[in-house]
């Protein structure tokens, strides 16, 4: 059965200020590794900017180091440029156990294909 078998958080933003986290650039932005029993890690990098809006970058490696998968995806993003090789059927295990334990959710390719799809249906 899958599982996580480490989490590591750190900050990357060296000018943290819970201060000044809202618009004043002393945003709190981590990275998380999620290390699992099958030799996957997951790395999340956090770089989201307060009221500025979200920036996140997810990559997967397997055992090896080898990448498998990713996405990089937020408001500060144009939705165009946004990206997701993740998918449910593939990778549904770890993103569910992601966000239980990190409370990140990471955007599947299916789910960034149906808002894209949304808004050029407005248009």
């Amino acid at each position: 059965m899958l599982s996580i078998v480490n989490i590591k958080e750190e900050n990357m933003n060296e000018h943290y200020n819970p201060e000044k986290s809202n618009n004043g650039g002393g945003y709190y932005q981590p990275t998380i590794e999620v290390d699992f029993n099958d030799g996957v890690q997951i790395i999340i990098e956090d770089t989201s900017c307060g009221e500025f809006g979200t920036r996140i970058s997810v990559s997967m490696y397997d055992a090896n180091h080898t990448y498998i998968s990713g996405a990089i995806y937020g408001t500060m993003i144009d939705i165009y440029q946004w990206q997701s090789d993740f998918h449910r059927n593939l990778h549904g295990a770890y993103l569910d156990l992601i966000h239980e334990a990190t409370c990140y959710g990471v955007l599947e390719s299916e789910e960034l294909s149906d808002m894209i799809d949304e808004l050029e249906s407005d248009e």
